[in-house]
């Protein structure tokens, strides 16, 4: 298991925080809870569905699995990075060492 990074708001390796998922019952993702970044700051937590979310990947935006630090608006605990990947089948997102057959969260709590 690869242990959280704390990363300040001006880390410039990031442009979201994926904080949990809700999955469909065909096993794709949803919607996402998210944060991002808005110039020196961040959002507040806003709902992303599986389409914006490729979207974003495919415009170059970084994102992360992690969870904001209670209490310090602009830290995070960050773990794995989400890529958006090609499969024969399609597109998938996954982070870390998820397979590229579906999407993969891996240590994202459900919503």
């Amino acid at each position: 298991m690869i242990k959280p990074q704390v990363r300040r708001y001006f880390d410039k390796g990031y442009d979201g925080v994926v904080e949990a998922v809700h999955w469909t019952t065909s096993g794709k993702i949803d919607w996402v809870r998210v944060y991002e970044r808005r110039g020196p700051t961040w959002s507040d937590h806003v709902l992303l569905d599986r389409d914006t979310l490729i979207e974003r990947l495919k415009s170059g935006k970084k994102f992360v699995t992690g969870k904001r630090i209670v209490s310090m608006a602009s830290e995070f605990e960050v773990s794995e990075k989400v890529e958006l990947r090609e499969t024969g089948k399609g597109e998938v997102i996954v982070s870390g060492k998820g397979r590229a057959e579906k999407d993969s969260l891996e240590g994202v709590p459900l919503l």
